[in-house]
């Protein structure tokens, strides 16, 4: 290795054949042979030190660029200390570089990490607040989530009134606008209720509390004889006219869009009749070795564009053997996934219910978490999925089951 006055005279005598290479920062190598040396002499490599140092050679010797790439990057670490403090005790020297061009350009550069230092800053900043934003949010709703648990039902009222049972309730969001409630009227009669809301996370969570309210309200008229519990057909004209009431359609029936589907039933564990009502929600039944649809009125609650008070029909059952009871809200049947990314649709619920009638409800609820996650897969969920399954064995001589509807 041997010193040289300057990096151009270095790479005069590379271009001579006077030395093989010549080492300095990647920055000077750089900026001499670009202005002197461009087309003859290329920059072969750089040393892995903290500073970025290069090497140039004639570019009419490719074997000796190959050899001085193979040295630079090589594991001796004693011949990179060397060259690097070789290169420290050489005097800069001034061989025509524009001193102000040098201070311009220093000065771009020292602006320019100025401005991306003050960016990341705001940026960060920006970051931070929003994070804190979104915790304050999620911690909001996560707190609505509690309230909204607090108004779910005593699961031991299923255990006195079913021989087996199980609820799916999982909102899309972390609250939601599905609700469930089963209430006891009397030591043999209950009722249930399943509310698809409008919407879901806070809006929908909004209208549950809304039902809930109503809900209250028809219990009290219950206790008080002013409305006949077996008759769940008039709980829903009821909800209708009180969520239209609440909501102000009437004054803006253009923006009625507020309400719910959902079904009321009424079981008497003595007499084993079972009736229901549903607001475009069906009931399904399996007995007998089959699965029987009883569908419900059209109708939603409080979405109709007009200040009539909805009648909905009611359906009235005797169980006769024994028979499992399922309402589901439109969120599970809906579901988009699957090899063709469609809705899972009614057919495939119904196949799966009846596929896992022979277990207890508890694994068949199992079941159906476990296929309705198989088949969103990494789709996400759509809505807010509520499904209610209850086991009715009844006592007494078993008969053919006879349905039938009627208004009141």
């Amino acid at each position: 290795m041997i010193y040289v006055d300057s990096i151009q005279d270095g790479l005069t005598k590379v271009l001579k054949g006077e030395i093989y290479g010549v080492i300095d920062t990647l920055l000077s190598i750089g900026y001499e042979i670009r202005k002197s040396f461009s087309g003859l002499i290329a920059v072969t490599g750089k040393l892995d030190l903290p500073y970025e140092i290069s090497v140039g050679t004639t570019i009419k010797e490719p074997i000796l660029q190959q050899i001085m790439c193979k040295t630079i990057t090589s594991n001796e670490d004693e011949l990179k200390k060397n060259a690097m403090s070789n290169l420290l005790d050489i005097k800069i020297q001034n061989d025509g570089l524009d001193e102000s061009s040098i201070k311009k350009f220093l000065l771009f550069i020292a602006i320019f990490l100025a401005l991306l230092i003050y960016r990341n800053r705001k940026l960060l900043r920006l970051q931070i607040k929003t994070a804190i934003e979104n915790k304050f949010l999620t911690d909001s709703i996560k707190y609505a989530l509690h309230i909204q648990e607090k108004i779910l039902p005593d699961h031991k009222i299923f255990d006195k009134f079913f021989n087996d049972w199980f609820v799916i309730w999982q909102p899309r969001d972390i609250v939601g606008g599905d609700i469930y409630f089963i209430e006891e009227i009397s030591n043999d009669e209950v009722l249930i209720f399943v509310i698809d809301g409008t919407g879901h996370g806070v809006p929908g969570a909004f209208i549950t509390l809304l039902v809930k309210a109503i809900e209250r309200q028809i219990l009290n008229d219950i206790k008080f004889g002013k409305i006949d519990p077996s008759l769940p057909n008039e709980m829903l004209s009821i909800f209708d006219r009180e969520l239209k009431a609440i909501l102000n359609h009437g004054q803006n029936l253009r923006n009625a869009e507020n309400g719910f589907d959902g079904a009321i039933i009424y079981f008497n564990r003595k007499t084993n009749i079972v009736n229901f009502s549903g607001a475009s929600t069906n009931l399904r039944i399996f007995t007998n070795d089959s699965l029987k649809i009883i569908h419900g009125d059209k109708s939603s609650v409080g979405y109709r564009n007009r200040q009539d008070i909805e009648k909905y029909k009611n359906h009235y059952i005797k169980i006769f053997n024994p028979a499992t009871l399922y309402i589901t809200t439109d969120g599970f049947t809906d579901q988009t996934g699957g090899k063709k990314g469609l809705s899972m649709g009614n057919r495939l619920c119904n196949e799966l219910i009846i596929e896992t009638q022979s277990r207890l409800m508890e694994r068949q609820k199992n079941k159906l978490l476990e296929f309705f996650n198989n088949y969103k897969k990494i789709v996400e969920q759509k809505d807010d999925v509520t499904v209610v399954g209850i086991r009715i064995i009844p006592t007494g001589e078993k008969h053919i089951e006879h349905i039938e509807s009627y208004i009141i």
